[in-house]
């Protein structure tokens, strides 16, 4: 189990998932993954400013964003989903 309590194994934990992400939170976990706001954007495809507007709270962070990076960082994932990188989504919208 993460810092954060994402050990998926109950209902009640993966509902935790996608609770709204603090930018406290978000920042947390690009340190503890050694990652920056620019990798974030550019590794997701959407940018660095988008990324900083999720860091500062200005946006908030999308439920799939959240969700994804909230399982990579307790080493449940280890890359975008699939859909992710095979078509269209939320992230070019």
């Amino acid at each position: 189990m993460s810092d954060y309590g994402y050990d998926v194994t109950t209902q009640a934990a993966w509902d935790r998932l996608h609770l709204p992400m603090t930018p406290n939170e978000l920042r947390g976990i690009l340190q503890k993954l050694a990652w920056s706001q620019k990798y974030l954007g550019r590794y997701l495809g959407v940018g660095e400013r988008l990324s900083r507007y999720w860091a500062s709270g200005q946006i908030e962070v999308p439920v799939e964003v959240r969700g994804w990076l909230r399982m990579l960082y307790a080493g449940k994932l280890y890359d975008l989903p699939h859909q992710w990188t095979q078509s269209e989504t939320f992230l070019s919208r």
